[in-house]
């Protein structure tokens, strides 16, 4: 078990985090990570994961409309990463492949300057839909809703690495809204926080401000000149229904998945990124636009029943 996956130096963590509300015209700012999920390797445990799952692959447990983003640091050298729920691109929504596109359809995230991806890239408002978790087979992921398969699930990542030197790109620090910068990426959490397994994919949430930077190190030249045409490494994360997570890991899954309402009842910070002069790639358009979203989100009738912190007031 571990808390990343780790590949030369970069490093993914995969975060809990509430699930913020869906209205039309509604954009949320950055829901805190309240701790990370364990990830484990499958071939640790041969006999009991889904024989399905490639022994190479890693996998963890979430709960049925659960919310989670992925967190990138900083590694030595720069890295571009192709980025797929259930072989959906979390970007372009489109089919999954592992050729790298530039410019105005740019299918691919950059780390660094890419802090995190908080979900399935919109083409309005600079912004992403939440990634939330369903049950494959349910209808509700993007996977079923785009490719029509219930295949896949979980999450897909291919890694390419650069074919010249580069000096790492800058990135915009966070900040907690409506109060001073709160530190480097690493700190966009709350510390606090203290049978046939099921499948799982994600779908849609909420919207959240977010942008997917345009690749920094182009500078004129073509995406075959600095990029490796083919993944380095492609990593296979299955998500597994967390109440099939003991049978099994042989251990207790994480706690039931953080509400909205806990996080406003407890104050936890919402966060932001000074990155108004940053470029912001075109999206997935109508595909992704046109997602339904995973049931069972927020209630935006009940969500001020709570008081909300002074932080955080004024957010909706």
């Amino acid at each position: 078990m571990g808390q990343n996956l780790v590949i030369g130096s970069l490093a993914l963590t995969f975060h809990r985090t509430c699930r913020v509300p869906r209205a039309q015209g509604l954009v949320n700012d950055l829901p805190a990570g309240m701790g990370n999920f364990p990830v484990f390797r499958v071939a640790d445990y041969t006999g009991k994961a889904p024989g399905h799952w490639k022994y190479g692959g890693h996998f963890f447990p979430m709960y049925p409309q659960e919310a989670m983003w992925v967190g990138f640091n900083r590694p030595q050298s720069p890295v571009a990463l192709l980025v797929g729920a259930g072989m959906v691109n979390a970007v372009t929504g489109k089919k999954l492949e592992p050729k790298l596109i530039a410019g105005k359809e740019q299918n691919y995230l950059v780390v660094p300057p890419q802090p995190w991806l908080d979900g399935f890239k919109r083409s309005e408002g600079e912004s992403v839909f939440q990634f939330v978790a369903a049950e494959l087979g349910k209808g509700e992921t993007a996977e079923e809703q785009i490719l029509g398969t219930a295949e896949f699930g979980g999450i897909q990542i291919g890694v390419h690495m650069p074919k010249i030197p580069l000096i790492p790109a800058t990135r915009p620090r966070e900040h907690v809204v409506g109060g001073d910068y709160y530190g480097e990426f690493l700190s966009r959490g709350v510390k606090s926080m203290s049978f046939t397994p099921r499948d799982m994919g994600l779908g849609t949430g909420g919207a959240i401000k977010q942008k997917i930077y345009p690749d920094p190190y182009l500078a004129g030249r073509t995406v075959t000149d600095v990029w490796a045409e083919e993944p380095t490494e492609k990593l296979y994360v299955y998500i597994v229904h967390a109440n099939d997570f003991e049978a099994i890991t042989g251990q207790k899954p994480p706690a039931t998945p953080i509400t909205y309402q806990f996080y406003q009842q407890h104050g936890y910070p919402w966060f932001g990124l000074p990155d108004g002069s940053w470029g912001d790639v075109e999206g997935g358009g109508k595909p992704i636009e046109d997602l339904k979203p995973v049931s069972g989100g927020p209630d935006l009738v009940n969500a001020g029943v709570v008081k909300p912190n002074p932080m955080t007031q004024g957010i909706w």
